[in-house]
């Protein structure tokens, strides 16, 4: 089950038992159809380490009630109603292969993908890597050292090896006309 359309029910069976005549009957029936996506949209998280994001999208064949999504490196339940399922309470970052598992265990193809970013208030460009800062969190920065360490007059001089940030917003001064 990979979201294709599902095969076509038989018109018929035959039941067959050893010494028995075989028994022919009629079947009529629908099949439910292909768990089809489309219209996927978001909401980022509204603050820094929050997990108030969501992620919705249209699903095709699928009846109300909850469901189970998969994403690459985890899983969540969306709730379908009216055709659309929403994910809710999701934090920063990339939902990759987004898929649906209805109660059939048929799923939605693979292939959907999208990104939750936090708001951030600034960046600082750092080797080796920029820090993405939070108003009221912290980031760690190291530093490359090399070995012996200078010294000054003979003696070794001692060397920050990490130092830690803690950012703050300053709100602005208002100004009256």
């Amino acid at each position: 089950m990979d979201g294709s359309a599902p095969a076509t029910n038989p018109a018929q069976i035959t039941l067959s038992s050893s010494g028995a005549t075989d028994v022919l009957i009629a079947v009529s029936g629908t099949t439910g159809g292909a768990l089809t996506v489309s219209n996927f949209t978001k909401t980022d998280p509204t603050a820094c380490a929050t997990e108030d994001g969501t992620i919705s999208f249209n699903i095709a064949n699928v009846p109300d009630g909850n469901y189970t999504v998969t994403y690459m490196g985890g899983s969540t339940t969306a709730a379908v109603v009216s055709g659309v399922a929403t994910l809710i309470n999701l934090a920063e970052g990339t939902y990759i292969d987004i898929q649906l598992t209805d109660a059939n265990g048929c799923t939605s193809a693979a292939g959907n993908s999208l990104t939750l970013n936090e708001p951030i208030d600034f960046t600082i460009a750092f080797a080796p890597s920029d820090q993405n800062i939070c108003t009221n969190a912290t980031a760690t920065f190291g530093s490359l050292l090399q070995e012996p360490l200078p010294t000054f007059n003979g003696t070794p001089l001692t060397v920050l090896r990490g130092a830690v940030l803690q950012a703050q917003r300053t709100p602005p001064t208002p100004h009256l006309l």
